[in-house]
């Protein structure tokens, strides 16, 4: 019974490919469903994310500390969709930066890109998931 009861949590959709080059048009399209009916504004970004580790060895034992720094923010779409809806969706394309920086994972360095879906929801903390996508080098003819 409660599970007919319960209310469902607010979801993202993503329809993008697993890769784009340097340089390339990135078209996506993002969809957010909230069952409540509660979203007031979406915005939908590309991100890269440079990432490092640092590995600390004390007498209690070995830690990894991480730290993230955000090197390009890039907006594919931002909408208010109308009071009431439970579904929210778009397009958006954005142009990925030739003087940027390809993918990479390393043992303590990484160079990650997501695409990011937020969504401001009335009676709900906001909604974020993140979409991993990888960024290869430029084509050349």
């Amino acid at each position: 019974m409660r599970a007919l009861f319960r209310r469902r949590a607010p979801r993202a959709r993503m329809v993008a490919p697993r890769q784009v080059a340097l340089g390339s048009v990135l078209a996506v399209e993002w969809g957010v469903d909230s069952p409540a009916a509660d979203v007031t504004g979406v915005q939908v970004t590309l991100v890269g994310l440079e990432i490092s580790r640092q590995r600390l060895s004390a007498r209690t034992g070995i830690h990894v500390v991480s730290q993230t720094s955000t090197f390009a923010s890039l907006e594919l779409a931002r909408a208010a969709p109308e009071a009431g809806q439970r579904l929210a969706y778009g397009r958006g394309t954005v142009t990925v930066p030739e003087r940027t920086v390809t993918s990479f994972s390393g043992a303590y360095n990484e160079i990650a890109w997501a695409i990011v879906v937020e969504a401001a929801l009335q009676a709900s903390p906001p909604l974020r998931e993140s979409f991993p996508i990888t960024v290869i080098p430029r084509r050349r003819p």
